[in-house]
């Protein structure tokens, strides 16, 4: 051989350092490409929760239409009023609270009773039109209040007396 050990070993090097270049390049472009299509996935789904939504709607504004243009309670056709609930029971998912869907359940039921409902802590004193309208316990008596504090010169006077 012509070229040395330690000659051979930066050569070597060289070649070395030069694949794990493009290894990492090759990594980072599949990094990318898979990046873009998780954003493609992502925008996908959002799509279709969105579709879902807007039929779901759709579906809920008919059936108050339906109830709207025959207010008279339950009718022959009894299919088309509930729709809604038949696709409902169909849609996968988990459900939420109690099995019938009325109310919280038990254990909320408890801490209900324990603790109270919670509920809106402001504004609780703040007048409404019917509220402000009665005036069952308006008294002009108790707006001008009992005996007046004496002014100045009274004071003074019964000060120099005592």
């Amino acid at each position: 051989m012509v070229k040395t050990d330690e000659h051979m070993g930066k050569i070597k090097k060289k070649l070395y350092d030069e694949a794990a270049g493009k290894k990492a390049a090759a990594e980072a472009r599949k990094q990318r490409d898979l990046k873009k299509f998780g954003k493609q996935v992502q925008v996908a789904k959002l799509q279709q929760r969105a579709k879902e939504k807007r039929e779901t709607l759709e579906k809920i504004n008919d059936l108050k239409k339906k109830r709207k243009a025959n207010p008279s309670g339950p009718t022959d056709n009894d299919n088309d009023m509930f729709d809604i609930a038949i696709d409902n029971s169909e849609s996968k998912g988990r459900k939420r609270g109690r099995e019938d869907g009325g109310g919280p359940n038990l254990k909320r039921q408890k801490k209900n009773e324990k603790y109270g409902f919670g509920g809106k802590k402001r504004h609780a004193k703040s007048g409404d039109a019917m509220s402000s309208g009665d005036l069952r316990s308006f008294s002009v008596k108790k707006m001008k209040g009992g005996a007046k504090r004496p002014g100045k010169s009274k004071r003074a006077a019964a000060k120099g007396r005592a």
